[in-house]
């Protein structure tokens, strides 16, 4: 596989063409999209291995839950948190997560997005106090490092940016799940993820935060043919976008709800 860095250089049309192949390929509709669902019921559909399941310690969140308190849940991330290729903000995982919350447990569970496309590390830690810690939430889903990567961005800045909004969420009794990028391999051959998400990995494990792995659960999911945007047509697009956004919420309830009540 050949893999391209971008130069400084020009590399704002650079990034504009990969993060349009990046939300075409893995997550843009077709307007005659079909609304098949896939014949298994979701929990067999979104299955992945046991080595890519997200597991971590989430001492706030599960303080709070014993406390009797509502679970209350900032979801702070970039496009795909944001929404892209759902058919509306309230079809993304982040509102689909607080149903199934809601499901799950008689405490009231609030998930709050503040999402924003097109933001690198730096920029969403300087949102962090305004955006997740007046907030008062027990937990922050933070998905990153897809602008970094495809902007070739400074690898030690990301890592420094991660590393100092982590610590600052712990202080203010905030625990942090990290959420990595998606996976296309069409932008695989474009971008070079892989330092970007080892430093998420090297980041999670020193500071104590929870990791999602959503890359390898994507990559798992496109190769067993369920979940495969790049050779997907065109009009199934829009049910297998809704169906993602269904498996990343049912993961990450499965991750909290196993951490709240360990």
């Amino acid at each position: 596989m050949t893999i391209f860095h971008f130069s400084r250089r020009g590399s704002l049309g650079w990034r504009t063409a990969v993060m349009t192949v990046l939300l075409m390929a893995a997550f843009s509709p077709g307007a005659d999209a079909a609304e098949a669902t896939p014949p298994q019921d979701l929990a067999q559909f979104c299955a992945v291995p046991e080595t890519v399941l997200p597991n971590g310690f989430l001492k706030h969140a599960r303080d709070a839950y014993r406390a009797g308190k509502p679970l209350r849940i900032v979801a702070f991330g970039t496009s795909s948190s944001a929404g892209t290729g759902a058919a509306s903000r309230a079809d993304a995982y982040p509102a689909r997560l607080q149903a199934d919350l809601q499901e799950r447990f008689t405490l009231p569970a609030e998930v709050i997005n503040k999402s924003v496309g097109g933001q690198s590390a730096r920029q969403m830690t300087s949102r962090l106090e305004d955006d997740v810690v007046s907030l008062e939430p027990s937990l922050v889903i933070w998905q990153t490092g897809t602008v970094d990567s495809v902007g070739n961005l400074q690898l030690e800045d990301f890592g420094r940016a991660l590393s100092q909004g982590i610590e600052m969420l712990e202080k203010e009794g905030i625990d942090v799940i990290l959420m990595n990028m998606q996976y296309s391999r069409r932008v695989e051959l474009l971008v070079n993820y892989s330092p970007y998400v080892d430093m998420m990995n090297a980041v999670a494990t020193q500071s104590g935060a929870a990791l999602f792995d959503r890359i390898e659960m994507m990559r798992h999911w496109a190769s067993s043919g369920r979940l495969d945007f790049d050779n997907m047509p065109r009009a199934e697009r829009a049910s297998r976008a809704a169906k993602l956004h269904e498996c990343i919420a049912l993961q990450l309830a499965d991750m909290i709800e196993k951490a709240v009540r360990r």
